[in-house]
C-alpha cells in the first residue's frame, strides 16, 4: 500500500481542524449529520466504508449513538475530523480521527448491541477477518 495519499489526507484534515475548525456539533452514529460533514461511501469485496468528514468550518465535539455517548472531546484542543464506518452483515466497526496537537485514531467495535474502545491490532484483526 502507498503511504502517500493516507499522509495527504492527514495533512488536509489536521489543516481544516487546525485554521478553520469554529463550530462544535455532536455526531450521531444513528444519524449521521450531512449539514456539517462530507460523505462517501465506498463497497469493497465484502465489506462497506462509509467516511464523514467535517466540513470547512466545523468539528466534532462528541459521538453518540441513540443517545449513548460513545466519545467526548476531554479537552478544548481535541476536535474528531473523520469518522469511518465498516460494516458486513452484523459486523460493525468504526473509527474517530482525532485531532489534539497530532492524530490519534480511536477504535470501536459493535459486540452485543454496545460500541467497545478496540486497541489497533485487534481491530486490524477483526475488520480483516470480515472481508
Amino acid at each position: 500500500m502507498d503511504p502517500l495519499p493516507v499522509f495527504y489526507l492527514v495533512c488536509i484534515l489536521f489543516t481544516k481542524a487546525s485554521a478553520f475548525s469554529t463550530s462544535a456539533f455532536s455526531f450521531n452514529v444513528a444519524n449521521p449529520d450531512g449539514a456539517h460533514t462530507d460523505f462517501t461511501k465506498q463497497t469493497y469485496p465484502g465489506i462497506t466504508h462509509r467516511q464523514y468528514i467535517v466540513k470547512d468550518g466545523h468539528y466534532i465535539s462528541s459521538v453518540l449513538e441513540k443517545g449513548t455517548e460513545l466519545w467526548k472531546a476531554k479537552e478544548d484542543n481535541e476536535k474528531c475530523v473523520s469518522i469511518n464506518l465498516y460494516y458486513k452483515g452484523n459486523a460493525f466497526f468504526m473509527d474517530l480521527w482525532v485531532i489534539n496537537g497530532g492524530l490519534t485514531i480511536k477504535r470501536f467495535e459493535k459486540v452485543g448491541g454496545k460500541w467497545k474502545n478496540v486497541e489497533l491490532e485487534e481491530f486490524n484483526e477483526k475488520l480483516n477477518g470480515v472481508v
